[in-house]
């Protein structure tokens, strides 16, 4: 009786070996995770994990992108009031319009650098992504007859009381050209923890939460062209303004890719953030002091304002595309690029505008907003 246990038994370790192995070998995946798959390899009720999966130790990735982007904000330096063609006094005029004049902004290079690493805990993947944007744009306005043509550009400078009658007195009566410079430093630190998971045959999500921190310095500078009130003598007011700004709060997201074949795939993204903002703003205007027979001797200042300040703004964003990405050497990295149409609008940016009540004659005193938006091109690299 012995003897035939001895024989079985060898028989049945080597089938549960075999069925171990059999299993071990149907565990492994039949596609390319992190693409398309077929109906038959969904795993019902679970969104099965769709992060990029590369063999190796490492487990981390990097990115890196190119962006041109434009700052859009409604930022007024001058307003133009012009009376009927008829009359010389717009003053006097039955008929007046005004136009606004507006900082006209460009397209300007920048950088993203990101670093992430898959994690252990449910497929999820932490991301930290640093962008860096900086701006310079000037726009400018000039009247070709001040002393004839019934024309104001209006600046928000004062008169100094008590002067010396002797001394430079500007009126915004009279001024002949105005030239505005604005510039952007902007900084922005992302950190996500998502998720990426199949919702459907060719349908991948990356819901995330994380926060954002960030930069943004902005500086205008706008240089006046002047006459006295009897026209006879031309100087210049400088106006400065200037507000820095750093911000931190929550931020979620989503990230969506429509995988069509092949690696290429259509992506939509979007995310919003809520973050306290600390505004520090400096603004003053200087006055070269000018005489007729001298120039720029002095300088006086006209007005200086300082400001502290916080706010809690919102961020929303949105980033659609096209990508590419591929497996190589037998699953050991992976390459991705993606090139498409980002859009960053943040709101309540140019206190300024706010505290300094810049358009005294229109009475716009609203905070405006500032979008950024443009080309994005990316390159990733897991490994």
């Amino acid at each position: 009786m012995k003897n035939k246990y001895f024989l079985i038994l060898p028989v049945v370790l080597a089938s549960i070996a075999f069925t171990q192995e059999e299993k071990i070998e149907t565990e492994k995946p039949q596609y390319d995770q992190g693409y398309g798959v077929g109906q038959d390899v969904m795993a019902g009720g679970y969104n099965t994990s769709a992060r990029i999966d590369v063999k190796g130790a490492w487990d981390y990735y990097i990115s890196g992108s190119f962006i041109y982007w434009q700052p859009k904000m409604y930022l007024p330096y001058a307003w133009e009031r012009i009376g009927d063609e008829a009359g010389t006094e717009y003053l006097y005029s039955d008929v007046l319009t005004e136009k606004t004049h507006l900082v006209n902004f460009d397209y300007h290079p920048g950088f993203k650098v990101g670093l992430g690493t898959n994690t252990d805990m449910d497929d999820w993947n932490l991301f930290f992504e640093y962008t860096r944007l900086t701006t310079s744009d000037t726009s400018s306005t000039s009247v070709s007859e001040p002393l004839d043509v019934s024309i104001m550009l209006y600046a928000p400078f004062y008169i100094p009381e008590g002067s010396d009658g002797g001394a430079f007195m500007p009126t915004d009566y009279g001024l002949s050209y105005v030239r505005a410079r604005s510039k952007f430093y902007i900084n922005l630190l992302d950190m996500e923890l998502g998720r990426p998971c199949y919702v459907g045959t060719k349908l991948t999500f990356k819901p995330y939460v994380g926060a954002r921190a960030g930069w943004i310095k902005q500086k205008n500078n706008t240089k006046i062209n002047a006459w006295n009130y009897g026209k006879t003598e031309e100087g210049y007011v400088y106006l400065k303004e200037k507000s820095d700004t750093w911000l931190l709060g929550p931020r979620v997201g989503l990230d969506t890719n429509w995988h069509l074949g092949e690696g290429f795939r259509l992506f939509g993204n979007v995310a919003a953030s809520l973050f306290y903002q600390h505004y520090k703003i400096d603004i003053k205007q200087v006055l070269p002091v000018q005489t007729n027979t001298t120039v720029a001797v002095t300088v006086e200042r006209l007005t200086k304002e300082k400001v502290k300040d916080y706010l809690f703004n919102p961020c929303f964003e949105a980033f659609l595309g096209f990508g590419w990405g591929k497996y190589f050497s037998n699953h050991e990295w992976h390459v991705d690029l993606s090139a498409g149409y980002e859009i960053q609008y943040f709101l309540n940016q140019y206190y300024i505008g706010q505290i300094k009540r810049f358009s005294q004659h229109n009475g716009d005193n609203a905070m405006p907003d500032l979008t950024l938006h443009g080309l994005t091109v990316s390159l990733r690299f897991d490994f």
